[in-house]
């Protein structure tokens, strides 16, 4: 069967150069592709319907982005980072970098989709946030999404946040809320402000000031009362986390 290839149009999405690796700035790449790519089934599967710069479109950067990114891994860890792709968002002057997981995250698959939607969720909610919360984004350098973690956990020297994708899932198999996923990284970035504070970052009171962070901005991120609700419950009970914090992140 013969098929006719159009010519694809090249990628106009800004980007800069950070360390050597380029990252493609969100809301124009949002603008040029976000809307466009498709959820596949099963959340960590390839959407086989993809086709990017079919019919002579312009060609997704991500799509192809395949840089290896090992330095961001921590020591020790094993995570293998060698195909990532990267975007970033300038939030109060400053460029915070969010990487996705190519080896564990697909193209356009539900969590990748996922991962995307919390992106823009934390862009469009930050200048709603109270002075804490941006504080605590401030704090934050770079978002690495993968489901590599056994857990999700904020790297706080050197100002990074893992997220497990593993955790975008409820009990019940459901996706969280974009604004849920959004309000924990303020959680994980406000675990390195404290750090950078000289304060104690880790065990129930840094836990208890970070929950209450996501409980204060709720209405900023737009988290429904049965989320507000949850971390309440959280902060009132804070060893109800402790198998989970005691449990190694790598």
């Amino acid at each position: 069967m013969c098929r006719i290839v159009l010519q694809l149009e090249l990628s106009m999405t800004d980007s800069i150069i950070v360390t050597g690796h380029r990252y493609y700035e969100f809301r124009s790449w949002m603008s040029d592709y976000g809307g466009s790519v498709a959820s596949g089934e099963g959340g960590l599967e390839p959407n086989p319907t993809l086709e990017p710069g079919e019919g002579g479109g312009p060609v997704d950067p991500l799509f192809f982005d395949s840089e290896d990114r090992s330095f961001l891994a921590p020591t020790l860890s094993g995570f293998d980072l060698t195909n990532t792709a990267g975007l970033y968002v300038n939030l109060n002057g400053r460029n915070v970098l969010f990487v996705i997981d190519k080896k564990t995250i697909f193209y356009g698959s539900e969590v990748w989709q996922k991962a995307v939607s919390i992106i823009d969720r934390l862009t469009f909610s930050f200048d709603l946030l109270n002075a804490a919360a941006r504080a605590a984004i401030n704090a934050l350098d770079i978002v690495i999404f993968s489901l590599q973690p056994n857990r999700s956990f904020a790297d706080v020297f050197p100002r990074r946040f893992f997220y497990d994708v593993s955790e975008f899932y409820r009990s019940d198999g459901s996706l969280i809320s974009d604004a849920f996923g959004a309000s924990n990284i303020v959680h994980d970035a406000n675990h390195i402000l404290l750090y950078d504070q000289n304060l104690n970052y880790v065990g129930h009171s840094a836990e208890v000031a970070s929950w209450q962070l996501q409980v204060d901005n709720s209405l900023a991120f737009g988290l429904q009362i049965y989320e507000t609700s949850y971390l309440q419950s959280l902060i009132d009970n804070p060893s109800s986390q402790d198998e989970r914090l005691q449990n190694a992140p790598y």
